[in-house]
């Protein structure tokens, strides 16, 4: 069966598949990853993934000391299934989202050097959501946008 269907004379790609094994561990992957090429509509979510401490709920964003420019960007379940869900080609148009920096400094200044880029970058995504969702739903009015760490990321 094809991974696309016809609506309205224009194809559109189905909706992507999660894969939840319940022991897998793909090393340096951390609690999941995109499944490529082998099944393009596929993200595994590791059993790592699931674990109390593994990640923190929407719900608690902006605690336990957390600000979005400090921060991990997956250290909330949301965040990361998004950035996942963000790889499958059915989702991200393609490909036109994908890693051209990673973390938020690197993000910041792809934003200041390439906006064209840094509106496709899937950590900027990321970052914009989690601070958007702090500063209207969170913490309203205030958020925890954080002050920009000193620069050790890098740009893809």
């Amino acid at each position: 069966m094809s991974h696309a269907t016809r609506a309205g004379g224009r194809s559109r790609a189905r909706l992507a598949w999660l894969t939840l094994p319940s022991v897998f561990s793909r090393a340096g992957y951390g609690n999941g990853y995109w499944r490529g090429a082998n099944a393009s509509l596929e993200v595994v979510m590791c059993a790592g993934a699931f674990e109390a401490q593994s990640h923190w709920p929407l719900e608690a964003l902006c605690a336990h000391g957390y600000s979005v420019a400090a921060g991990d960007e997956a250290a909330y379940w949301a965040s990361d299934l998004l950035h996942r869900l963000l790889h499958v080609p059915s989702v991200n148009d393609g490909g036109v989202v994908r890693h051209f920096a990673s973390e938020y400094v690197a993000s910041v200044a792809l934003a200041r050097a390439s906006p064209g880029l840094a509106v496709r970058n899937i950590d900027s995504l990321l970052y914009f959501a989690l601070d958007v969702y702090a500063f209207d739903v969170a913490v309203p009015g205030v958020g925890c946008t954080g002050v920009l760490p000193p620069s050790n990321a890098t740009t893809a």
